[in-house]
């Protein structure tokens, strides 16, 4: 599937239980991944590109 976006919330204070799927949106060359810490909880955000 391309188009799309994904987002994710808490993955700064939460980033030791969220190990798996920050490892996985980081890695996937299919995705774009931003990190944002606007506030202590942390934000992601990852485009849908589709495979490289």
């Amino acid at each position: 599937m391309t188009g799309g976006a994904i987002v994710g919330h808490n993955v700064t204070n939460y980033a030791r239980d969220m190990q798996d799927y920050l490892a996985a949106i980081q890695n996937d060359p299919g995705l774009e991944t931003t990190f944002a810490e606007l506030s202590a909880e942390g934000m992601c955000v990852s485009i849908v590109r589709g495979p490289r």
